[in-house]
């Protein structure tokens, strides 16, 4: 999944509601607007490995260099910061 230059993780955080997700942010090349939000199930699929499972998505692409997320668990919002702006998004 991690492509040369988006392979860096730069922060996580934990659903630990029913959906028990890990949401992270990958850091990618400097300054080109492409970091990605990506989350995963807790428990790895059955048969697969760390490296080889297919339940990664992209949840959201193309950030200017994320470096923090949070979530709200209560209200059910992903916020997060970007290096480019240094402003807090949701969704």
């Amino acid at each position: 999944m991690p492509t040369a230059g988006r392979d860096k993780m730069v922060r996580r955080a934990l659903d630990r509601s029913e959906a028990r997700k890990i949401y992270w942010s990958q850091k990618g090349p400097d300054n080109a607007g492409r970091g990605p939000h990506l989350p995963s199930n807790l428990e790895i699929p059955a048969g697969e490995t760390p490296a080889k499972r297919t339940d990664i998505e992209i949840f959201f692409d193309a950030l200017p260099e994320p470096i923090d997320l949070e979530l709200d668990h209560d209200n059910r919002v992903m916020y997060w910061t970007t290096a480019a702006t240094r402003r807090a998004a949701t969704r």
